[in-house]
């Protein structure tokens, strides 16, 4: 995997499947780099930068969002 641009990065994220190429949908290995997303902005971010997140967000992205809070507030 080569990647110069932004654009590489993120087009290569959002047609990613998993580490392998074919097959399955790797839903573990997408929370892996999630994490390490969240990982990255608790690291070089300051509260301020929030301040515009929900208007970021288009409705797909914000109804996986809220099913993944919802997920984590039943869970525990």
């Amino acid at each position: 995997m080569n990647i110069e641009k932004y654009e590489d990065l993120e087009k290569y994220l959002e047609d990613w499947v998993n580490f392998h190429g074919e097959g399955t949908y790797d839903f573990n290995g997408a929370l892996h780099l999630l994490s390490a997303i969240l990982k990255n902005r608790k690291k070089n971010s300051i509260e301020s930068d929030f301040d515009e997140l929900r208007d970021f967000f288009n409705e797909d992205e914000l109804y996986i969002l809220k099913l993944m809070f919802q997920k984590l507030s039943l869970e525990g």
